[in-house]
C-alpha cells in the first residue's frame, strides 16, 4: 500500500542497521581489511528481527544466533558479546527509527 514510501523507510532503516553492524565489527572481519560489505547478509536478516524483537534480551539471542548460524562458535563467540550491539539496534527500534513490520517482510531474503 505505501509502495515507495514503504521503500524509503526500508532503505533508512538498513542504512542505519548497516552502520551500527559495521561499526560493532561483531567477528572482526572489517577489522581484518574484509571489504566493506562483509556484513551484508547479516545485516539483511537482522532488520525484520529489529523490527519484531519483543525485548532486548529476545534481540541479544536472535543477533547472537543469526552470528551463530553463519560462523562458528570460536569465531562467534558467547551470547554476552552482543550485547552492546543488539543494545544499539534496540536503542534505534525504541528511538522511531523502525518502521512497521510490514515493510519488514516485504524484503526478507
Amino acid at each position: 500500500m505505501g509502495g515507495a514510501c514503504d521503500e524509503e523507510r526500508y532503505l533508512a532503516l538498513r542504512e542505519k542497521v548497516a552502520t551500527i553492524v559495521n561499526a560493532a565489527d561483531p567477528i572482526g572481519l572489517l577489522a581484518m581489511d574484509c571489504p566493506a560489505d562483509e556484513y551484508e547478509a547479516e545485516i539483511t536478516r537482522l532488520v525484520p528481527q529489529v523490527v519484531d524483537a519483543k525485548s532486548l534480551e529476545d534481540l541479544v539471542r536472535e543477533v547472537h544466533a543469526l552470528f551463530a548460524g553463519q560462523f562458528d562458535s570460536q569465531t562467534t563467540g558467547p551470547v554476552d558479546a552482543y550485547e552492546d550491539l543488539a543494545r544499539a539496534l534496540w536503542q534505534l527500534r525504541e528511538g522511531g527509527g523502525v518502521v512497521q513490520r510490514s515493510v519488514g517482510t516485504d524484503h526478507e531474503r
